[in-house]
């Protein structure tokens, strides 16, 4: 958790260099890094992430992501006591969404497409997407999941943003559709 911490503090550093250079009057290309904020998608409810190439000065191609978020996630009990015998609470969650991607699209062009595959490493044991709540048997600390989303990422660095699905695996298997949007910073 400190390295994921560690390593998105890192990124908003080098961003600060280049939106430094940039108000120096230095042409500065944009290189593929973004800091975007995301509802929805691989984080959950709300997650910050850190997202780049694997060849640094590109734009468009293969790249990864992570980021630290949360959900909320409903937990039911019995309480077989005298007291009430049901439960409902809801508790925090937070995850760790990690994932590669690649983006598609036109050199001289800020609209993208971008395709991708992650998992999640959740906090705490849950049962995620199972058709029945109550099955404790299918608790789990991972989820996995897609990316399908129109990204704009303008040619020079800037306000990006970004809108789509997002499939995701749960912890018993099921696979359910939810929707993500995001903004953020290119540079």
């Amino acid at each position: 958790m400190r390295k994921i911490a560690f390593l998105l503090i890192a990124a908003m550093l080098l961003g600060s260099n280049s939106l430094l250079r940039a108000q120096e009057g230095v042409e500065v290309e944009t290189s593929g890094r973004q800091f975007y904020v995301e509802m929805g998608s691989l984080g959950g409810l709300f997650s910050a992430n850190y997202q780049s190439r694997f060849s640094p000065s590109e734009r468009l191609g293969w790249g990864y992501h992570a980021g630290l978020g949360f959900t909320l996630v409903d937990t039911y009990g019995y309480d077989y006591g005298y007291g009430s015998n049901y439960n409902d609470e809801n508790n925090t969650v937070y995850t760790i969404p990690v994932g590669l991607n690649y983006i598609f699209g036109k050199a001289n062009s800020p609209h993208t497409f971008e395709a991708g595959a992650g998992v999640t490493f959740l906090t705490k044991k849950i049962v995620y997407g199972a058709n029945d709540g109550y099955n404790r048997a299918d608790e789990g600390n991972v989820i996995g999941g897609f990316t399908f989303m129109y990204r704009r990422i303008p040619i020079k660095g800037g306000f990006t943003w970004g809108a789509g699905l997002s499939p995701i695996i749960g912890t018993s298997g099921d696979m359910g559709l939810g929707a993500a949007f995001n903004i953020g910073y290119s540079f």
